[in-house]
């Protein structure tokens, strides 16, 4: 964004400025967990900064892993209005 520097009597100068975003984007997850034979556990997920846009994250089993044991849901969505609450996935 452009800017002008006036002083009368003097030059008229031109700045040019820019903002540089230090917020860096992550995902907070509270691991491990354990989950009992039979049974269920959550795990929380949660945005580390506020997104311009709704942030989906996707949860999947990575090949290999345990057969038995499956995750709800699969896609959460933050928004920029709820970004620092956590949102919980069940492991069962």
């Amino acid at each position: 964004m452009p800017f002008t520097v006036t002083a009368a009597g003097l030059n008229t100068l031109t700045v040019t400025a820019s903002e540089v975003d230090d917020e860096t984007q992550g995902i907070t997850v509270s691991t491990p967990i354990v989950v009992p034979e039979g049974g269920s556990a959550t795990f929380s997920v949660q945005l580390d900064a506020q997104p311009i846009v709704p942030v989906t994250v996707d949860v999947s089993k990575l090949p290999g892993g345990d057969a038995d044991l499956s995750a709800s849901p699969l896609s959460l969505t933050f928004t920029p209005a709820d970004w620092n609450l956590p949102q919980f996935v069940t492991v069962s």
